[in-house]
């Protein structure tokens, strides 16, 4: 998924890339800014 940055917050409408709803589980995620630096972590969906 890609999105912009807004004063440091990314916003997912919790879909995948081909529309679908996402489901309950755990998801790790990867930022990757411009300028090489990044941060992982991992979340949970819980509906």
């Amino acid at each position: 998924h890609q999105s912009s940055m807004d004063k440091g917050r990314a916003m997912w409408d919790l879909r995948t890339k081909d529309g679908l709803e996402v489901s309950s589980g755990y998801y790790f995620y990867h930022i990757a800014l411009p300028n090489g630096d990044g941060k992982s972590g991992k979340l949970a969906i819980i509906k």
